[in-house]
Parts: C-alpha cells; sequence; structure tokens
C-alpha cells in the first residue's frame, strides 16, 4: 500500500512544527538539567561570549535566508511557490534552530544562563518570525 506524497506546502508545515518542537525540548531539557544540577548562574564569560557571536551569525544567516527567499507570483499556487521554496525556508528554519540550539548547549556545559536566555528567545522568536504561512502569503 502506498500513500501519495504529501503537498508541499503541507509538508512544510510539519517539518516546520518538528522543528519548533525539538527547539523547544532541546531548550527546556538545558533549562532543566541546568537548574536540577544546581549549575545555574547568571554569570557571563568567554563562553557565553563566543555562544552570543557564533548564535549571532547563525541568526543573521537565518534571516538573510528567510528574507532571500522570493514572493509569489500572482499567478503561483501556494503548493508551487513551496515546492520551489521549501529548501531555502528549511535552511533558514535550521539556522534558527542552531542559534537557540547554541545557547542550549552553553548553558548545559557551563551553566551560565545569560547567553542562553538571549539565544533562545532570539532563535525561537526567528522561527516564529518564518511561520509557513508568511512565505506562501508573501
Amino acid at each position: 500500500m502506498s500513500s501519495a506524497p504529501r503537498p508541499p506546502f503541507s509538508a512544510a508545515r510539519i517539518v516546520y512544527a518538528g522543528i519548533v518542537a525539538s527547539t523547544s525540548i532541546i531548550t527546556l531539557g538545558a533549562l532543566t538539567t541546568t537548574f536540577a544540577l544546581g549549575t545555574a548562574t547568571t554569570a557571563v564569560g568567554v563562553p557565553d561570549a563566543v555562544a552570543l557571536v557564533a548564535g549571532a551569525a547563525a541568526f543573521i544567516a537565518g534571516i538573510g535566508r528567510g528574507r532571500a527567499v522570493g514572493r509569489p507570483r500572482s499567478d503561483q499556487l501556494t503548493d508551487q511557490w513551496w515546492h520551489e521554496q521549501a529548501g531555502a525556508m528549511l535552511v533558514a528554519w535550521g539556522l534558527m534552530e542552531l542559534t537557540a540550539i547554541i545557547g542550549a548547549i552553553t548553558t548545559f556545559t557551563t551553566g551560565r544562563l545569560t547567553g542562553f536566555a538571549a539565544l533562545a528567545a532570539v532563535g525561537l522568536t526567528g522561527l516564529v518570525a518564518f511561520y509557513p504561512r508568511r512565505g506562501a502569503a508573501g
């Protein structure tokens, strides 16, 4: 029994939901583990600065990639647009996820919450900004 492939827009929403869910789980897991181990601190150090620079670079690259995606033509159906742009949007979403994950890794390894909070918030906000409907709606 074979099933028909999902339309591109439907598939994009599923992938997007998976990325948001995994980012949220990793972020909450790092936060929970840090508090459970009692290593949580608001101190700032070199690892935070490195994480913020790396996270900012991923975020800026993700925003740039997301904005570079063309708007749908007036005669173009949503699924046609997603068929053409899904790869580029996946890269943008992945870079937004990377921003939050860099923060999660940093807090998990150092216990420092300052860089983590900034990167997790920015990464998740970037994902919300590039919600699948946004791309197709133009």
